[in-house]
């Protein structure tokens, strides 16, 4: 048995966003704001500034040394989740294409549809592919659903692949929303417990 999910310090932050970069690259809500040729490399790098942001608010998990990675962001700072995201955008301009514009009118979007009341969100779950299989993601789920429980208060996420659906249901959470995001975007599964 594996020990159980830490909290990931700066030490970690690379780390992270390789996991993160590598296990999201073919996501939608990654890969649409940014160009058709962007590679692994440049999506790992545009992923540091948001782990770094992750770290500083106490909201990234990792297992395994970080063959598996989530965001579980708490009530708090997910009710400024936009405040909190916003400092990142410089840095992940220069691999859009654009500058930044299509990243962050589709960003936006989506933090307007983060619940108005408390909850824990689940910004990310990512598993290296190495470790597909494992049960990794799962036991990143629970632990947040277990903090959330804690503090009795909902969960929340956001997906782009529709076979995620039935896989977070599995947990517990039911889609409260559909919607495809403005300009061409990917259609989004807004989901909760």
């Amino acid at each position: 048995m594996t020990k159980d999910p830490r909290l990931a310090t700066r030490d970690d932050i690379d780390q992270f966003a390789e996991t993160f970069g590598t296990a999201m690259y073919d996501d939608p809500m990654i890969r649409w704001p940014l160009p058709s040729e962007v590679s692994v490399e440049s999506v790992i790098a545009m992923t540091n500034p948001i782990v770094s942001m992750y770290v500083e608010v106490g909201s990234a998990w990792m297992l395994e040394g970080g063959l598996a990675v989530a965001s579980w962001i708490a009530p708090a700072a997910a009710a400024r989740f936009d405040q909190l995201e916003q400092p990142t955008r410089a840095a992940i301009a220069p691999h859009t294409g654009d500058n930044g514009v299509r990243y962050g009118q589709f960003w936006d979007w989506l933090a307007a549809h983060l619940p108005s009341e408390p909850c824990w969100f689940m910004d990310l779950v990512a598993v290296q592919p190495s470790a597909w299989g494992r049960g990794l993601g799962g036991r990143l789920i629970e632990h947040g659903l277990a903090l959330a429980g804690g503090d009795d208060l909902p969960a929340f996420l956001e997906t782009a692949q529709q076979r995620n659906v039935a896989y977070y249901e599995r947990f517990g959470f039911r889609v409260v929303g559909e919607e495809c995001a403005p300009g061409g975007g990917p259609t989004i599964w807004f989901m909760r417990t």
